[in-house]
């Protein structure tokens, strides 16, 4: 199998797309060149949970039972405080020893795999990933994460409200505690790897893309206004604790901004991130208390799932799914959203974040770069064979060389943070 370097080439319009065609942009890209490593080790799974087990009250992994007809064999309706959701797996390089890592440790990024926050959904389904990260010199880190969403589209349920909540907490976590293992407690920890954590990266695609950049770029009172309920006594923090929750092995000293600062960048692939829809006409003044972060972005034109651009979106109303008191602190009553008679969130996707991102005075010192395939709908074909998707402009037939193309975007997108 051919391994590929692309070029960075940056999209800084759309109408540079339109001026040529964007597959043979992307042809154009790709540069025969090896891997700097020849394979990948892993460790683990490793419990980011509490030592012990979780008790807090507003702590719960959700598990439905099977609702998409996916065939997951999950059985009954599930609330419970077991921590065996927060865990992780760790992929490094071969051919690196163990007191090459001490000496030298190596850039990580943080990978949060997609699936609509349904049960079904895994962190294993992008091991391949990883493993094209680690050959290229990072230290890959897949977390798993609370999930547990009830279909209803078009609407956003307030599963999926809850959801989207919990999955921004566990990143964070996830965060916090990876750096905790790495600092902290490297005097117990005998790790064979070790990571830069001043050179953290965030990877996500599809719900993981989101669910990384809301644990990246908003804060609690960001969460508050995008997923607000309309029952008394029952907010978000109500309901599932601080965004910032309590429950992960992190030393449980420092918040969220301390950790912050080690993020040097992110990945989102087929992604986007919501806004309240009273923001619509000036979305800066919702991000405004936010230092941006560097983004790379890879989107396909046709997306259907996040738009490109922006879609606007529906709390559900008038359905089963518009309220609850499953799986959460339900001492003051359930946790319900209702939909308006115009909408409630915008979704912003790649483009329009790119774009905003341009407009930050400091741009030249937080550079972003925006990858399209005009082909593309959601997401990567994983073998090939499905019509509903295609394979980033590349013109290959199979997801390994994409995703490898895109993992050496992030290592060029490094060389110039």
């Amino acid at each position: 199998m051919k391994k590929f370097y692309p070029t960075i080439i940056l999209l800084a319009a759309f109408s540079f797309c339109k001026a040529q065609s964007c597959i043979a942009i992307c042809d154009s890209n790709l540069l025969n060149g090896p891997f700097p490593f020849s394979g990948s080790k892993v460790a683990g799974p490793i419990n980011y949970g509490l030592p012990g087990g979780i008790t807090n009250v507003n702590f719960h992994d959700v598990k439905y039972a099977d609702d998409t007809g996916a065939g997951c064999n999950i059985g009954a309706d599930d609330c419970t405080q077991d921590s065996s959701a927060l865990i992780y797996k760790v992929f490094y390089p071969t051919g690196y020893t163990k007191q090459q890592f001490i000496d030298c440790p190596l850039p990580c990024v943080i990978v949060v795999h997609g699936g609509v926050f349904y049960e079904c959904s895994s962190y294993t389904n992008i091991s391949g990933w990883c493993k094209d990260f680690a050959k290229l010199g990072f230290v890959a880190i897949n977390i798993e994460y609370r999930r547990g969403r009830i279909g209803n589209a078009p609407f956003v349920s307030v599963q999926d409200a809850l959801a989207l909540y919990r999955a921004a907490q566990d990143v964070r976590g996830a965060i916090r505690s990876i750096i905790y293992r790495q600092t902290q407690e490297g005097i117990t920890v005998d790790d064979d790897y070790r990571i830069d954590t001043s050179r953290l990266f965030l990877a996500g695609e599809s719900a993981g893309g989101l669910a990384v950049l809301c644990a990246a770029y908003y804060n609690q009172n960001m969460m508050n206004e995008l997923l607000p309920a309309v029952a008394p006594g029952t907010t978000i923090v109500d309901a599932l604790g601080s965004i910032n929750a309590p429950w992960y092995d992190d030393g449980g000293n420092q918040p969220m901004s301390y950790y912050r600062k080690h993020i040097k960048g992110i990945l989102i692939k087929s992604s986007g991130m919501y806004v309240p829809y009273s923001f619509r006409t000036d979305p800066r003044s919702f991000f405004e208390v936010t230092p941006y972060i560097p983004i790379i972005f890879f989107h396909g034109e046709k997306d259907p799932v996040f738009d490109i651009d922006s879609s606007n979106l529906r709390f559900s109303s008038n359905s089963p799914y518009n309220s609850t008191s499953y799986c959460i602190n339900n001492t003051n009553g359930p946790f319900k959203v209702q939909g308006n008679p115009s909408f409630d969130l915008i979704n912003y996707g790649s483009r329009r974040i790119y774009n905003f991102l341009l407009q930050n005075p400091l741009y030249p010192l937080t550079p972003s770069e925006l990858y399209i395939d005009c082909q593309l709908e959601h997401n990567l074909d994983p073998d090939g064979t499905n019509p509903y998707l295609t394979e980033f402009g590349t013109g290959f037939t199979n997801h390994d060389d994409v995703t490898q193309y895109i993992s050496v975007g992030l290592q060029s997108f490094l060389v110039i943070l």
